[in-house]
């Protein structure tokens, strides 16, 4: 292996074990039992790694074409997020897709369902939910406090979705539905593991409740009326979506 295909390697192996739910989205397995932090500090691990990575990746040889590209990639990839951090875009994360708040929920999506050890990885990373959206909060109100709020609308339609999530609008919550395809599995049965995953629903939808009264009535009265970006975020974001 290359220098800088090895330097490739460490950085993935790096970078799931501090974003389990990329890594689950990723089909990296190993971290299926964790759940990523989406506090301030852990996002500064992760430009810190993006960081030692794009050094390690400047200061190797290429040896073909193939290390040249996969140098190229990484480094533009991986300066990116840089900049998108020193700018403090991680701050006001808060969307109606592909957000912190959506990345705890879609990270049960592609979580394997076919044996107990699945089920038992769901209850466990069910548990977690109240510490990652503890961390989203963290970073929100931390954007507010450095004035980088996010745009009221994005608040507001993020606290429905957290309604939605959490059984408050008249149908049953994302979570239950775990549950339920546990149950529908009767090969799978089993009283300890019910009762983890249901109390891991029971923590989660607590959870998200409470981060639909967070938006509400602490972040939404503080949020930003505009939902312009201006030139220099457009310029950063449509680097970081399309890479131009």
């Amino acid at each position: 292996m290359s220098r800088i295909f090895d330097i490739a390697d460490r950085y993935v192996d790096a970078f799931a074990a501090l974003d389990p739910n990329a890594a689950t989205a990723a089909g990296i397995t190993g971290h299926e039992a964790e759940m990523t932090d989406y506090s301030p500090d852990s996002a500064a691990a992760i430009a810190a790694l993006d960081r030692r990575t794009v050094a390690e990746l400047a200061a190797a040889q290429a040896e073909g074409e193939r290390d040249r590209i996969a140098r190229d990639v990484m480094m533009e990839r991986l300066g990116v997020r840089i900049d998108a951090f020193d700018a403090g875009e991680y701050l006001r994360a808060l969307r109606t897709i592909a957000s912190p708040m959506q990345s705890v929920r879609s990270g049960f999506d592609q979580m394997p369902r076919a044996t107990q050890q699945d089920w038992q990885n769901i209850a466990t990373r069910l548990r977690l939910v109240p510490g990652a959206l503890d961390g989203v909060r963290a970073t929100l109100l931390e954007g507010l406090s450095s004035g980088r709020p996010a745009a009221q609308r994005q608040a507001r339609e993020c606290a429905t979705q957290a309604a939605i999530w959490s059984g408050q609008r008249g149908r049953p919550s994302f979570f239950s539905t775990l549950r339920d395809a546990f149950d529908a599995t009767p090969a799978l049965a089993s009283d300890a593991l019910r009762g983890d995953i249901d109390a891991g629903v029971s923590a989660s939808e607590a959870a998200y409740a409470g981060m639909c009264t967070f938006l509400e009535t602490e972040y939404l009265p503080r949020a930003t009326e505009r939902d312009a970006a201006g030139r220099e975020r457009y310029q950063l974001m449509s680097r970081q979506f399309n890479g131009c």
